[in-house]
């Protein structure tokens, strides 16, 4: 059986479902690490695309800011 690539419908329910996991997500990081420094780490992420939130936010923490 050759590899078939992922429909149009499955790739839009991954895309959905992904989406709605950083939104339940992003009120726990507010909590845990606070929303300026949530921000902060947002806007870093879009300038960086390959870094990870939640590295970002860990090292603004332990930088102290």
């Amino acid at each position: 059986m050759a590899d078939n690539p992922i429909s149009q419908y499955d790739q839009d329910f991954a895309d959905a479902m992904a989406l709605k996991l950083r939104l339940n997500r992003r009120p726990q990081l507010i909590k845990k690490y606070g929303e300026f420094r949530l921000g902060i780490a947002e806007q870093t992420c879009k300038q960086h695309p390959n870094a990870d939130l939640e590295e970002v936010l860990i090292g603004i923490k332990e930088a102290g800011f």
